[in-house]
């Protein structure tokens, strides 16, 4: 009798309840979900009441003699589907894993598994996440067309589709409201409007764009609400203004062509989302945002924005302009955070080496009677050596600067001192008129930790200046 009753001690399924078994059923593959019904009587019918399909054919349980990772995957997903007793499928997970050597010989293979909308429970599906995939659409005027009324959430990762049939799908899921595409690669007809990816998502709320293979891009989104994107300069243009746009993240990490117009290019796509709140903007260079004789658009709403870049430590000119071309142009800014560092193109393989403090107290020491040194070095009551303005920025009245900018972190790591670090400091200091935090870092450097103490100073100075006016 003791025996038994440790024995019914240990078993713990009994009492969880069948929603919560069906849930976490839900996450397996659904091989392994299927071997769960030989558990038990009870446990027989759940895994067709879980409404999910995954399928990862780069499981060691999927792989078979003779037979491609494409094949496999074609015939999971169809018995998957036509399984007795099978609740609707809400939710499809597929991907199909190709051979590796396969893939690096055929450099023209783009997809491992071509994929047909009438494979899929589209009624009834509401979040579908493909990988390594093609997807060929039927046409518009095909009684069988495509089509997701319920699908809320989209996620296609290295797969492949026509421009045209892009546009349709994003068509046909009225109710999309979350949309992830990573490596897309969308490929085009020459009767189909060339190379132009267009979104029609009239209930999208959330956007990510991972290097799409396009070189212009259309969305229409007028709900849209986070907005992500990395990849190359492109043509951006929204079709619609999404008014409640509340974050922008956008990497722009290398350059593509010969097209020398990456500045015009990044203000048009600064300018299709004039309405965002937050941006986090990262550079390969600060001279991408400098753009002569254009009239540029002003992001009215924008009251967070941070920014990384590269740039030349012994160029003041450039960044000096595109930071004046920020302030002008952002004018309820109140969160202002710049991080710079220096470009490839000036970096030595000594300054990837993290310094132990000693060392870097010693380099400070040895270059204490440097100019840049000296600016920063200098104690109160001293004579403050002259620092250099910045012509671009000195004589600007910038309305964020005058009531709205109170939060600023400047943070650099250029590996060297610098006079322009300082300069760019002591104008914030002095011309933030509501300023309540500026805050100066540089990593293990620790050059430019004195300067903290002397921002009250410089902000008292310029207080006194203004009243003898």
């Amino acid at each position: 009798m003791a025996a038994a009753a440790a024995d019914d001690d240990d078993d713990r399924f009994s009492d969880v309840p069948d929603e919560l078994l069906v849930h976490v059923i839900s996450f397996l593959p659904v091989r392994d979900a299927a071997r769960t019904a030989v558990l038990s009587r009870r446990w027989r019918p759940l895994w067709l009441r879980t409404g999910t399909i995954n399928i990862d054919s780069s499981s060691s349980s999927y792989r078979k003699p003779f037979l491609s990772p494409e094949i496999i995957g074609k015939r999971l997903f169809r018995a998957a589907l036509a399984a007795a007793g099978r609740q609707p499928v809400r939710r499809v997970s597929l991907f199909v894993n190709g051979d590796s050597d396969r893939l690096t010989k055929d450099t023209s293979l783009r997809y491992i598994l071509m994929l047909l909308p009438a494979f899929l429970p589209g009624q009834n599906l509401r979040v579908l996440d493909l990988a390594l995939c093609r997807l060929d659409l039927p046409p518009p005027q095909n009684e069988a067309g495509a089509s997701f009324p319920r699908l809320a959430s989209l996620r296609l990762v290295r797969c492949s589709i026509a421009n045209h049939h892009m546009e349709a799908l994003t068509r046909a899921a009225p109710s999309l409201a979350v949309l992830h595409v990573e490596c897309l690669d969308c490929y085009c007809y020459p009767d189909n409007g060339g190379d132009r990816l267009l979104l029609h998502c009239p209930n999208l709320t959330d956007l990510t764009l991972a290097d799409p293979k396009s070189s212009s891009i259309d969305v229409y989104a007028p709900r849209l609400r986070n907005f992500r994107y990395s990849g190359a300069f492109v043509e951006f243009v929204t079709k619609s203004e999404a008014t409640n746009l509340r974050q922008v993240s956008l990497n722009f990490h290398h350059y593509t062509g010969q097209d020398r117009r990456f500045s015009g290019l990044l203000w048009q796509f600064l300018g299709s989302l004039q309405s965002m709140k937050a941006l986090k903007l990262r550079l390969l260079n600060m001279k991408d945002l400098v753009v002569q004789h254009e009239r540029l658009p002003l992001l009215h709403n924008l009251e967070h924005l941070e920014l990384e870049a590269e740039l030349d430590p012994d160029c003041r000119e450039d960044p000096a302009e595109a930071i004046a071309t920020l302030l002008g142009h952002c004018p309820v800014i109140r969160h202002l955070q710049l991080q710079f560092s220096r470009s490839c193109w000036y970096r030595g393989s000594h300054e990837t080496m993290v310094r132990p403090d000693f060392d870097v107290s010693v380099d400070l020491f040895n270059k204490r009677e440097s100019k840049e040194i000296a600016l920063m070095l200098n104690r109160d009551g001293e004579d403050e050596p002259s620092i250099i303005d910045f012509p671009e920025l000195t004589g600007c009245r910038f309305s964020c600067l005058q009531s709205h900018l109170k939060y600023v972190k400047l943070q650099f790591k250029l590996g060297k001192p610098n006079s322009f670090e300082v300069s760019l400091a002591k104008f914030l200091a002095e011309n933030c008129k509501v300023l309540e935090v500026l805050q100066v870092e540089d990593g293990d450097q620790n050059f430019l930790s004195h300067i903290n103490r002397k921002v009250d100073r410089w902000r008292l100075n310029a207080l006194k200046r203004s009243d003898c006016t």
